[in-house]
């Protein structure tokens, strides 16, 4: 597992690695999640890279917006283990 703790050090660490999956926390400093996942969908080897959003986003919409701007799942805070368990098994089947 690699950690960052902003979304410019997430794009910079991923331009060294091939992951198969990424967890990324909608808000953070320097670039937000969506900024983030955006960059990444404009990046050849990362068009179909995994990308679960983790945020603290829970109002009605919310699915929907973070959907729609390039994630492919969508967990709200606090984390539910077995939730989360579920969605990485179904994006690494």
């Amino acid at each position: 597992m690699i950690e960052a703790e902003d979304g410019q050090q997430a794009l910079d660490k991923l331009e060294h690695i091939h992951p198969d999956l990424v967890l990324l926390d909608i808000q953070m400093p320097v670039l937000d999640g969506y900024a983030v996942v955006r960059r990444l969908r404009q990046i050849p080897r990362f068009a179909s890279l995994k990308v679960l959003a983790l945020t603290a986003y829970a109002m009605q919409g919310d699915r929907e917006k973070v959907l729609k701007s390039g994630f492919d799942g969508y967990l709200t805070k606090p984390i539910d283990m077995a939730a989360l368990t579920r969605e990485i098994g179904h994006f690494l089947e």
